[in-house]
């Protein structure tokens, strides 16, 4: 059952304070200013999930990869990033358009994406779990998202750090250009929709912010070129959408081993 208007206003409203301050100071700035950032780029679990917020993880492509037309140039780029295990996930949005794509049963669109998952983490030789409605960091029917990272650091989880609102993330670093634009239409379609989504309440004001996340070891996706890529899509998401996208980006901090661990784990109290 899709939430009440008020419902998502809660949401919408705990958020608010961590929006104005990205809205007023652009992600750069608001970076450089939160020591706690460095913290979610320390993920290194070689795990691929869905694009969505409720599921976090290293790696993330729509529905683990459903949407893609060619399937061994999807294997052909999860073996190179060295993917080890793949997560199916209950009502997956991309699984839905899948299966709308290829006139199939919606309402076994659950299976499908299950489908899929398994498939492909069977032809890579690596394990593959589903997560249920109720293990998701989101309400069952509602997402929470109003932010899109574009993220090439293939490190990067919102989730590790409370800087970071939740949001929507797409690893350009293992698709293509092609596949991950693609993939931010499909998260601004979603944000907006009224059932799902937060739907009206976005808008010029409280626009969707985009943000590319830039690797500073990789000069083909350096800040620039994402942003660009991101520049050159922006008229047709506004032509379909609106004009209530902010494109903001930053450069991804270097990280280390301490980074990667859960220090509270190794240093809690006896």
């Amino acid at each position: 059952m899709p939430l009440t208007r008020q419902n998502k206003l809660e949401f919408w409203n705990s958020q608010q304070p961590i929006f104005e301050k990205i809205y007023a100071q652009g992600m750069n700035k608001y970076v450089q200013q939160n020591r706690q950032i460095k913290q979610a780029f320390g993920c290194n679990d070689g795990c691929l999930c869905c694009i969505d917020e409720g599921i976090t993880g290293q790696e993330h492509l729509a529905g683990a990869g459903i949407l893609w037309e060619d399937f061994e140039e999807l294997k052909r780029h999860l073996s190179k990033a060295k993917v080890k295990k793949i997560f199916s996930h209950s009502n997956c949005g991309a699984a839905k358009l899948y299966a709308e794509k290829n006139n199939l049963d919606v309402n076994n669109s659950d299976q499908y994406g299950k489908d899929f998952a398994k498939h492909l983490a069977s032809e890579l030789g690596i394990s593959w779990e589903h997560v249920e409605e109720n293990q998701l960091h989101r309400p069952n029917t509602f997402h929470i998202a109003r932010i899109i990272y574009y993220d090439a650091t293939n490190h990067f989880d919102y989730s590790r750090s409370s800087g970071f609102p939740p949001g929507f993330e797409v690893s350009r670093a293992i698709s293509d250009k092609h596949h991950a634009l693609e993939e931010v239409r499909f998260c601004a379609s979603v944000i907006l929709d009224e059932n799902n989504g937060f739907g009206d309440l976005v808008n010029e004001d409280n626009p969707i912010i985009i943000c590319p996340i830039a690797n500073e070891d990789d000069k083909n996706l350096n800040r620039s070129t994402l942003t660009e890529e991101i520049a050159n899509l922006l008229p047709s998401l506004n032509a379909e959408f609106g004009k209530v996208f902010m494109v903001s980006g930053f450069t991804a901090p270097k990280s280390n081993f301490l980074d990667k661990i859960s220090l509270p784990h190794y240093f809690r109290n006896n």
